[in-house]
């Protein structure tokens, strides 16, 4: 079994993750340091996992 989907799905969640975080900043810029804090430790987070499962 091939974890090449698994890989791409990662892709797609991390883009996925981030852009609404980033439309949650726009439409509400009173949060942006938590809102921020939140999208660089779901960034690091999904990074680790990428590194770690898609080898």
């Amino acid at each position: 079994m091939s974890i090449l989907p698994l890989c791409k799905g990662l892709d797609k969640l991390m883009s996925l993750h981030i852009n609404n975080l980033l439309n949650a900043i726009s439409k509400d810029s009173s949060n942006f340091l938590e809102i921020k804090g939140e999208a660089i430790l779901l960034q690091i987070f999904l990074k680790r996992l990428k590194k770690f499962t898609c080898r």
